[in-house]
């Protein structure tokens, strides 16, 4: 099963092509619009919702997709606005966010079995990281877009 969910999601293309498009088709409608029965969205409008996800889209590339280190890093050293961060708000946002695993993909990690006993084989891990390596990138990019 584990296989079959590397070659779909990680050697294939599409689905991290995917992750990149739900930020148009499932954040921004959800930033734009507002359910006063649910209170589910934000409210915001369309053209100023789609313009934050461009500016964090811009600012996100700028920034790259490291790991909980490098945000540490860049909150402690206070490099947030040269690394494509408005605030130190946001970077510890991001980092926050990041440790707690809320913009982490998970998918690698379930993969290889890291969320429920630790790794197994480091060979075993390496491949199924490089093979999800699209998707967990785009997945890492759409989440903290969106966040």
């Amino acid at each position: 099963m584990e296989w079959t969910a590397l070659v779909q999601l990680g050697l294939a293309l599409a689905p991290g092509l995917v992750n990149l498009t739900s930020i148009i088709t499932h954040a921004g409608p959800v930033l734009a619009t507002y359910n006063k029965k649910t209170g589910y969205g934000g409210g915001f409008g369309l053209g100023p919702s789609y313009a934050a996800l461009s500016k964090a889209g811009k600012d996100m590339a700028r920034a790259g997709l490291g790991d909980a280190t490098s945000l540490q890093k860049i909150v402690k050293d206070g490099t947030w606005a040269k690394n494509g961060m408005e605030s130190q708000a946001e970077a510890q946002f991001l980092l926050d966010e990041t440790l707690s695993g809320v913009f982490t993909p998970n998918m690698t990690n379930m993969l290889v079995g890291t969320s429920r006993a630790g790794r197994h084989s480091n060979t075993k891990s390496k491949v199924i990281s490089l093979g999800m390596t699209v998707f967990s990138k785009t997945e890492q990019y759409n989440r903290r877009v969106t966040g």
